[in-house]
C-alpha cells in the first residue's frame, strides 16, 4: 500500500482501520479467500485502481507524527 499498489489484507478490526477503502480484507485463514482476493486484484483493473486511490485518503488520516504527537499529548495529561 505504501508503494502505491492495491493490496489484500487479512480482516481484522486494527487492519481495517488502516487499510481503510484501500484494500480488499480476506479471512487469514481461508486460502480460498486469500486466493480469489489476488485474482481479482490481477484482473479487474477498475477495481485495483480504486483501491490505489483509496490508499491516499487513508494514509492521510495516518501518519506516524499525527500518532506520535497524539500519544504525547495523552502522557503530557497523565503526567498534570
Amino acid at each position: 500500500m505504501s508503494q502505491g499498489a492495491a493490496a489484500s489484507r487479512r480482516r481484522a478490526p486494527s487492519t481495517a482501520e488502516v487499510a481503510g477503502d484501500a484494500a480488499l480484507l480476506v479471512d487469514p485463514l481461508d486460502e480460498s479467500a486469500i486466493a480469489t482476493a489476488i485474482e481479482e486484484l490481477l484482473d479487474d483493473r477498475a477495481l485495483a485502481e480504486r483501491l490505489r486511490a483509496g490508499r491516499s485518503s487513508s494514509r492521510r488520516d495516518l501518519h506516524w507524527d499525527r500518532t506520535a504527537a497524539a500519544t504525547m499529548a495523552v502522557y503530557a495529561e497523565a503526567l498534570k
